[in-house]
């Protein structure tokens, strides 16, 4: 997500707390914006075939 830092999967279920590892230089609104891009395309490449269900359940 933030160049080639790697955090715990874990994180990819809360994207404010993914958010919090931004780098300083980011306001809030990016770092948001960027960790839900970041979980989004995690599920989408690594659960291909859960991928629709999963979005069509957190767009809900």
């Amino acid at each position: 997500m933030f160049d080639t830092l790697y955090y715990d999967i874990s994180l990819a279920s809360d994207a404010r707390k993914l958010a919090e590892k931004a780098p300083p230089s980011w306001t809030p609104e990016r770092a948001l914006d960027e960790a839900y891009r970041a979980i989004v395309e995690h599920v989408k490449v690594w659960y291909p075939e859960r991928y629709e269900t999963w979005l069509a359940e957190t767009s809900e």
